[in-house]
């Protein structure tokens, strides 16, 4: 092999390829991590004050077990846990439907915007039929918080993938989880103050 073979050898192992550098959208990664902040706050309350809701009615509406709240706990544990059942059924139903869903606002953006909306519109409905001690229609409304949850917490979570570069997910990730971590912390603090 000639000097000049040897030569350009040399120069084709010390080429670096480089490639364009990836830079997180950060804006973006806050916007779509948002959809998360409504989840977990969603959820904080929804966990807290329903239990207390169905305890107080079973107890002192119903006056199921003589009024013991402890003996009817069983009750709402059973009704409370309800929302984890049907979200093995419909978090993956809607996730493959908006996988093949086509649309001018894109494949998830659909499925969010209709299940914020309504989760907007009968969330408030929860405590207001309460106090107007309509329990029954209270409880048909959790349901229906539970479907529209689940109608777009899958579609929100697999946005970011969507449109994030493979290399910067994780990054991506951890900031929608903080944002999120964030909406369950605050609407607990404030929850508690207003509660106590």
């Amino acid at each position: 092999m000639s000097d000049e073979q040897n030569d350009n050898i040399t120069k084709q192992k010390n080429v670096v390829v480089s490639t364009p550098k990836l830079k997180l959208n950060a804006k973006r990664t806050v916007y779509i991590g948002m959809a998360f902040f409504t989840i977990m706050m969603l959820w904080q309350v929804y966990n807290t004050y329903c239990p207390l809701f169905l305890t107080d009615y079973f107890t002192n509406t119903l006056h199921l077990y003589d009024g013991n709240a402890e003996k009817c706990s069983y009750i709402v544990g059973i009704i409370m846990a309800m929302d984890n059942i049907f979200a093995l059924f419909m978090i993956p139903l809607f996730g493959m439907w908006s996988d093949k869903t086509r649309t001018r606002l894109g494949k998830r953006m659909p499925f969010i915007m209709v299940g914020i909306i309504a989760c907007v519109i009968l969330f408030p409905l929860i405590p207001i039929t309460f106090i107007n001690g309509n329990v029954p229609v209270m409880i048909v409304l959790m349901a229906l918080i539970v479907v529209f949850m689940n109608v777009y917490r899958n579609p929100a979570v697999s946005l970011m993938p969507d449109i994030t570069p493979k290399p910067l997910r994780s990054k991506a990730n951890a900031i929608i989880n903080v944002i999120g971590y964030v909406g369950g912390n605050f609407c607990w603090r404030f929850g508690v103050d207003i509660y106590c």
